[in-house]
């Protein structure tokens, strides 16, 4: 959470959230890239970093340069994306070792050594990316980018309080259209689960301006939501790729291990969904809309543009 008092200018509070996010991404992209093997949490934690700094800038674009806040949304994309692939090929590493052990020894080794396969193919865009951005370059660009912060929307520049709580009343706005969006389809969860992600971050960087009761209420539910609607999109993942590998013409996969490992992984995306639907109507769901909906009531304020937001969180 971004430490901020309601009347501190947007500047100095945007600065100190960004210049913390953007140190985490510097510390995990070397590891990410070149020691990935000794810890599968280098990769995720890059992954997480790089959405975290994105958010800030999508929701602080009036308080950044454009030209080198651009520079950083696009880099930042790109290590996410990369983040992204390899981790979901961790995910599926380590599924399909649980799922191996019970094959036979040549089956065994098949199946683990083709994934290793494919986890090492994706990691040489991270390699790529570690070579390119040093930590050293990447400490320079966030110096000048924090230099150079300052109001730039029309109108006086408002203070802290007033900008986020028409943040958090949006970003509560977007995911409550979701939900109300169809969750028995997966893609109807999946844009629930994003936007859930917008509003956790957004409660990160402005939720000191809400009332702390109220934050302290919605933060960990926020997260409940996340922890499931995040495994079940693993396991969705774990489905796409399969599938996308198993219809690949002339492909390297063990197909005869692999069909059954799939039905495995849909089968359990199936379970998710339902457990899912379940909790959606419990109490602590209904705790989550409520407490949201108070969060809401806040009057519309000035903000800082909307422009390139969502892609600012991607999946």
């Amino acid at each position: 959470m971004v430490d901020a008092r309601e009347d501190e200018p947007v500047g100095r509070v945007v600065r100190r959230a960004l210049r913390a996010r953007l140190q985490v991404v510097e510390r995990f992209l070397p590891r990410a890239a070149f020691q990935a093997e000794q810890d599968v949490e280098y990769v995720h934690q890059l992954r997480v970093a790089t959405r975290r700094a994105m958010a800030v800038i999508s929701l602080c674009q009036d308080a950044l340069p454009r030209k080198r806040a651009r520079w950083f949304r696009r880099k930042l994309r790109r290590m996410r994306r990369a983040a992204g692939a390899a981790r979901n090929w961790d995910v599926m590493l380590e599924r399909l070792t649980a799922y191996a052990a019970a094959l036979e020894p040549h089956e065994r080794t098949l199946v683990c050594e083709w994934a290793a396969g494919r986890r090492q193919q994706v990691q040489a865009e991270l390699e790529r990316l570690g070579q390119r951005f040093k930590p050293r370059r990447l400490r320079r660009k966030r110096m000048a980018l924090l230099r150079r912060i300052r109001w730039r929307g029309s109108g006086p520049a408002p203070r802290f309080g007033r900008l986020a709580r028409l943040a958090l009343a949006r970003a509560d706005e977007r995911f409550q259209a979701a939900a109300a969006g169809d969750l028995t389809r997966i893609d109807g969860l999946h844009q629930l689960r994003i936007r859930g992600k917008q509003l956790r971050y957004a409660l990160e960087v402005f939720g000191a301006a809400a009332d702390l009761s109220l934050r302290d209420r919605i933060y960990p539910l926020v997260q409940q939501l996340q922890d499931q609607l995040g495994e079940l999109n693993d396991y969705a993942m774990a489905c796409e790729l399969l599938d996308a590998e198993l219809r690949a013409p002339c492909g390297s996969q063990p197909a005869a291990v692999l069909r059954p490992f799939l039905a495995a992984q849909q089968a359990g995306l199936a379970e998710l969904q339902s457990r899912f639907l379940i909790w959606w109507r419990s109490p602590q769901a209904d705790e989550l809309r409520q407490n949201l909906a108070m969060l809401a009531e806040k009057p519309p304020v000035p903000s800082c543009s909307e422009a390139r937001q969502d892609a600012a969180y991607g999946d």
